[in-house]
């Protein structure tokens, strides 16, 4: 505790010499202070470490009193030391390898890795942060053959690293391995979709629309090859990601198609939040209710949403603006809104 506060306010009195820029006696007094607690500091988790050598924590935290000391290299030893022994520690991976090519980052993790599995207590999940880390700096370096058994030795040592298969699919689709890229792509959507729509969704506009293309193709094809699962799977990406009414009501029929019918209407109603006014997506979200969920207050509520689908079908053939590919629709829907009502029970 005592060197974690000093470790605090060793920063905390670093960032107030920058920003204040002190001169004279005003200046000195400040560096004192800030050495006071730098060697506090450097004394307490030095103690810390003599005393539990099987600790991570003490040598994070002494390789941020020297990064923030400006021992760049001492920085890293120490993390490195941390990190052999529980690659799973809080760490700053972006400090460690602060200036480092990717080849130099694949070579260090390489290294940790075969250091850590060198130990008594080695931990198959842990192994795999280390795989993990060594996968992405394959794929920083475009070398994607690598990077992919990276990840998938990440996979098999920890079923529950998730983010793994992200990589894995992306690097499969860049060997032209679509079979595999279509697999991990759909194992990953099914863990979370939202997940998945998020880390396309912190992609500059550019790649997140070409990798949204490389998701919406593998999805098609899944479907073409009677994957239905993964197509599903990979449109639940897709609709989380562009929120619109088509896109939910791609992954509500495909939620259908698969048996998973409270999905499907949740779908339906998040594509009815989008496109209120379509007689057509009343209509087949009833139909989830009537055919798949037929509950009576679901039977009850079926029938409001047809009557719905019935005025806004006429409302669209009435008006004068409308399209004909509206009309269409509308007509359609009015025919099929009247036919299901008809099949409901008396009430």
């Amino acid at each position: 505790l005592l060197g974690r506060i000093a470790l605090d306010r060793f920063a905390a009195l670093l960032q107030q010499l920058e920003r204040e820029q002190p001169e004279g006696a005003e200046r000195a007094e400040l560096v004192a202070r800030i050495d006071r607690e730098r060697k506090a500091a450097q004394q307490a988790f030095t103690r810390a470490a003599a005393l539990d050598p099987s600790r991570a924590h003490p040598y994070v935290a002494l390789s941020q009193v020297a990064w923030l000391d400006g021992r760049r290299d001492e920085a890293r030893a120490h993390l490195l030391r941390a990190l052999a022994i529980d690659p799973d520690v809080r760490a700053d991976h972006g400090q460690l390898t602060d200036g480092m090519t990717p080849a130099q980052r694949i070579e260090l993790y390489r290294d940790l890795r075969k250091r850590y599995e060198g130990t008594t207590n080695a931990r198959p999940e842990k192994v795999a942060t280390l795989w993990f880390f060594e996968g992405r700096a394959a794929y920083d370096a475009k070398d994607w053959q690598t990077a992919r058994e990276c990840f998938r030795r990440t996979e098999t040592l920890n079923p529950a690293a998730s983010s793994a298969l992200y990589y894995h699919f992306f690097c499969a689709y860049q060997l032209d391995d679509h079979d595999d890229a279509e697999a991990r792509a759909a194992e990953f959507a099914a863990v979370s979709a939202p997940a998945f729509a998020d880390l396309l969704r912190a992609q500059p506009p550019e790649p997140r629309a070409q990798i949204a293309a490389m998701i919406q193709w593998l999805a098609d094809r899944a479907w073409q090859q009677g994957h239905v699962e993964h197509s599903r799977d990979l449109n639940h990406v897709i609709a989380c990601l562009k929120d619109s009414a088509d896109a939910w009501n791609n992954h509500a029929f495909l939620c259908r198609e698969t048996g998973r019918f409270d999905e499907a209407f949740t779908s339906y109603e998040y594509a009815l939040q989008r496109e209120p006014e379509s007689p057509q997506l009343w209509n087949d979200a009833a139909v989830i209710l009537q055919h798949h969920l037929p509950t009576p207050a679901n039977l009850q509520k079926a029938r409001g949403m047809y009557e719905k689908a019935l005025e806004l079908a006429r409302k669209v053939l009435a008006s004068p603006d409308s399209s004909e590919r509206a009309r269409q629709f509308a007509t359609q829907a009015q025919a099929d809104a009247q036919a299901n009502l008809a099949e409901l029970p008396a009430r």
